[in-house]
């Protein structure tokens, strides 16, 4: 059973990378990575955010969201941003650049979803989701 659960996330993760790739073949970001993506969708959940909570976010250390957001930054996806409360902390925030990447990401995930329900009747899109959010604990 666990061969099949993992056999639809490989088949899943591969369609996600194929219509990324489409959207971004003519696109500068066209060789951003998943960390990268990951850490341009917890930022623009928060809107700004400070690297230690950046990296509680993401259970790593604060040196590597630190390396991270100076690539991000380097790449023009995130900016800083100053506390206007407490000069001494600093938030990074998107770029116009990052929103059109997790709008392309949005919108890669909303036709998989489609794709999805397509292709399944709504007694089986009902079971689908009460079977994820089972597995999920939501």
């Amino acid at each position: 059973m666990k061969e099949t659960i993992n056999e639809f996330f490989e088949t899943y993760s591969e369609i996600y990378a194929e219509k990324f790739v489409d959207y971004f073949k003519d696109f500068e970001y066209k060789n951003l990575t998943i960390s990268q993506l990951e850490y341009l969708g917890i930022i623009d959940r928060f809107g700004k955010i400070t690297i230690t909570e950046l990296s509680n976010e993401l259970n790593i250390t604060k040196s590597s969201a630190t390396t991270m957001t100076k690539r991000l930054e380097s790449m023009q996806l995130i900016r800083r941003i100053s506390s206007e409360e407490d000069k001494r902390v600093t938030y990074v925030a998107l770029t116009e650049n990052a929103h059109k990447i997790i709008e392309i990401d949005k919108r890669v995930f909303m036709e998989i979803s489609e794709m999805i329900s397509d292709r399944l009747s709504n007694e089986e899109q009902d079971l689908l989701t009460q079977l994820l959010k089972k597995s999920l604990n939501k």
